[in-house]
Parts: C-alpha cells; sequence; structure tokens
C-alpha cells in the first residue's frame, strides 16, 4: 500500500484486513481442489461478524486469553445463531438451526486455523487467538459498536486493568478516526477524566490515560485537548520522577499534534517552554521528550532553544547523540550561537568541550566562530583540545597528507600549534 500510514489504529485496520483478505483467497484455492464440497467461502464482513464479539467474549471471561475447544465452539454457535436472529439460549431453536450453525462454527474455526492463523491452538486444548494484540483489536471493535452508556458500563470498571488499556486505546481510536465520531470520542475522554479513580490526585490514572488516547490524534475537541495540557502541567515540575516524566512525555506529543501543517496544541509546547525555564534542578527525563520536539522538520521551536541555552552552563544533560541535532539548530539561532562561543570562554572545563562541539556546524562558514575555535587547540585542558580539533575536522580532511607532516614527531603542544598553523592556511 505504499507508505504505513501515521495513526496506529489505521495500521491494525489495513494489517488484519489482509489477514482476512489472504484467508479468503487461500481457501478459494483449496476448496477448488481437495475440498470441492466445501462450502462457500465466508466473506471479510463474515469473519468480522465473528472475531468481533468472539473477542469481547475471551477478554470479559478468559484472562489468559485461550478457552478450551468445546467452549469456544459453544460460542461460535451462539454468535452464529444470534447472526440468523435466533436467541442462543431459547428452546424454540429448531435442531436444524442448531446443526447449521455448528457446522459453519466447524468451518470456520478451521479456515481460521488452516489459513489465517488468527485462531490457533496454543496449547493443549487451548485455543486462542495467535497474538494477544488481534483479540485487542477485534475487542475494541465490538467496544466502538456499542452505544456510549453500554460500553462506559464496561470500561470504567475496567479503566486501569492492564488487559483492558490497549481496547480501550483502540476503541477511542476507532471512534474518532476511522468512525468520525469525534463528539463520540470527546465525551468518552471527559468520562475518563471525571472518573475519580482511586487515588487519583497522587497517580493521575485517569488524566494519564485520557492523554494516551488524545496523542494518537482522534480527533479529540480542541476544549478538552486544552485541559488536558492544562492539568499536566504542574505535573511537569512534580517530585515524583514518574510523574513528572509521563508529564513532560505527554506534553511533547501533544504539542506536536497538527491540524494539516499547523501545530494544533502550541500551549503544550509552550507549557514546556515555561518548565525548562525553571529555576529547579533538572532530571534526565527532560530529554526525551525535549528531544522528540526537536526531531521534528521545521523551524527552532521556543522549548528547545530555551532548553539549549540552558545546555550551555549545564551541557551534562544533553546526551552524545543529541549534539548532531544541536549543531543544526545553532545555526538557526544568534541567541544560541552567542550563548554557545560565550561557553568557550567559562572555567569549568565540560562548558568549554561542549561548547566546541556546539559550534562545529559553524567553523566552514563563519570567522568568528572559526577564531574562537581555533584559540581552543592551546586549551590547558585535553578534552577541550580534542573537542576543538573535532569541530575542525572538516578543514582538516582538506589535505590531511600535509596535516600528515606538519604533526610527524612533536611533542603534544608543538603537534597543537602546528596543527593550528596548517588550519589557518587551509
Amino acid at each position: 500500500v505504499g507508505g504505513l500510514p501515521e495513526r496506529r489504529i489505521q495500521l491494525y485496520d489495513l494489517y488484519v484486513r489482509a489477514l482476512i483478505q489472504n484467508w479468503e483467497e487461500n481457501r478459494s484455492r483449496g476448496s477448488r481442489g481437495a475440498r470441492l464440497t466445501a462450502p462457500k467461502r465466508s466473506d471479510t464482513l463474515e469473519a468480522e461478524t465473528v472475531l468481533i464479539p468472539l473477542s469481547l467474549w475471551l477478554q470479559q471471561n478468559k484472562p489468559s486469553g485461550t478457552t478450551t475447544r468445546e467452549e469456544l465452539m459453544t460460542r461460535l454457535v451462539a454468535i452464529y445463531l444470534a447472526d440468523v436472529g435466533e436467541d442462543p439460549n431459547s428452546s424454540a431453536v429448531s435442531p436444524v438451526t442448531r446443526r447449521e450453525a455448528r457446522r459453519r462454527a466447524e468451518v470456520f474455526l478451521a479456515d481460521m486455523r488452516q489459513f489465517s492463523g488468527l485462531l490457533v491452538e496454543r496449547g493443549q486444548n487451548a485455543f486462542g487467538f495467535r497474538h494477544l494484540t488481534f483479540q485487542e483489536y477485534f475487542a475494541s471493535r465490538a467496544l466502538a459498536r456499542m452505544q456510549p452508556e453500554e460500553r462506559w458500563a464496561l470500561v470504567q470498571p475496567n479503566l486501569h486493568a492492564n488487559r483492558w488499556r490497549e481496547p480501550i486505546l483502540l476503541a477511542a481510536a476507532r471512534l474518532g478516526v476511522t468512525e468520525n465520531r469525534s463528539e463520540e470520542v470527546t465525551r468518552l475522554l471527559e468520562r475518563i477524566l471525571d472518573a475519580g479513580s482511586e487515588y487519583e490526585a497522587l497517580l493521575h490514572r485517569d488524566l494519564f490515560l485520557a492523554c494516551d488516547c488524545a496523542v494518537d490524534d482522534i480527533g479529540v475537541d480542541l476544549r478538552v485537548l486544552r485541559r488536558l495540557v492544562t492539568e499536566l502541567a504542574p505535573l511537569g515540575t512534580s517530585p515524583i520522577p514518574t510523574v513528572e516524566s509521563r508529564s513532560l512525555d505527554l506534553l511533547s506529543r501533544l504539542g506536536l499534534l497538527r491540524a494539516g501543517e499547523v501545530l494544533r496544541l502550541p500551549e503544550a509546547l509552550n507549557t514546556l517552554a515555561e518548565i525548562v525555564d525553571g529555576t529547579g534542578p533538572w532530571r534526565t527525563g527532560i530529554l526525551q521528550p525535549l528531544s522528540r520536539v526537536w526531531g521534528e522538520p521545521g523551524p527552532l521551536h521556543e522549548s528547545t532553544k530555551r532548553f539549549l541555552l540552558r545546555v550551555t552552563s549545564e551541557p551534562y544533560y544533553l546526551d552524545e547523540a543529541s549534539w548532531d541535532r544541536v549543531r543544526s539548530f545553532v545555526r538557526q539561532s544568534n541567541e544560541l550561537r552567542e550563548a554557545f562561543l560565550s561557553g568557550l570562554e567559562e572555567s569549568e572545563v565540560i562548558i568549554r568541550t561542549y561548547a566546541g562541539k556546539a559550534l562545529a556546524g559553524l567553523v566552514d562558514q563563519d570567522i568568528i566562530v572559526r577564531e574562537a575555535v581555533f584559540s581552543k587547540l592551546h586549551d590547558r585542558d585535553l578534552n577541550v583540545r580534542i573537542s576543538a580539533i573535532q569541530a575542525l575536522a572538516k578543514l582538516a580532511a582538506r589535505d590531511p597528507r600535509r596535516l600528515r607532516r606538519s604533526l610527524r614527531d612533536n611533542d603534544g603542544r608543538t603537534r597543537t600549534a602546528a596543527l593550528g598553523r596548517y588550519l589557518r592556511t587551509a
């Protein structure tokens, strides 16, 4: 299909549809050969008609994700009876109708096992979906089909049960993306936010779950998205590390939601910028959410600039993998350039070292930066000298033979001086 879709629910839809279509095609080929008497193959609609209620039943009643063959057959028969308008529990259902439902269930299970691999025997007399992912996906489809009150009656007691996390997230995405029911998914998130779960004031599980739904870009109303940002903001400086890191991560992901080319929720990134500007001590948990922001194409965002301005005096918060991106931002911002140039003259070794790293991208085109970095070739600290040499490496690469000759058989300080002379002429 070309590029993969950006939204998770659309990827699930494509993937499961491909499996079911593969089952249809393989079953059709099998029917022409050894199975000439096989009934007419089921289509995608029939597969979903069976798998959706079956998944919900497994999700509700089988924590292990498996059931015996007889239990599975009983459930499939009930689904096929309901499909033809019969009450599975009614004694009024004729034996002929029950036998036909049983036959269809047998064929369906055999075909699922043989051709699609969706339903398999995962142990001795233990049947279920090949992977829990498929069960969760189809259970989410069942949740999306329900009326709002019925859905909430099932979701509310399972809000923070690990087994129900994916079905809830995918059901919200199904409502908002696949079925374009923005008003309904917005109301669902409001209910989650107002659920009042136990210890919410300490754990913030309702808030985090609502945010996890929203960051999948599911069409939630802007009013509710802004409420999420407002409630996350004070948690970004929480003394509890897990609360702080989750809040920062969610703020960055909410801030990158887009309406076309425009950021839909700039308030989230502005909140990040304010947190970065805070005077309290940082934890390394701030790196990942900020690196997500600056990993996005486009101009330098204010939250990233403020972070990097602070990095000029506290560079140990930045990991090595981030410096290539930092150098690209220094080229975009004169304010950052000036800050890192000042960092070259700081007394602390690590600040001078990382200032050289940050300015490497400007050495070729900026004479002031080049001269400032040249001066660090004579720094008293070896790490600073190495940083300067690495920053000037592109210039050195223009004539490496001449460079090797100029450095041969000299002691450390003389070699550094020779390198300086070489780079100036290069």
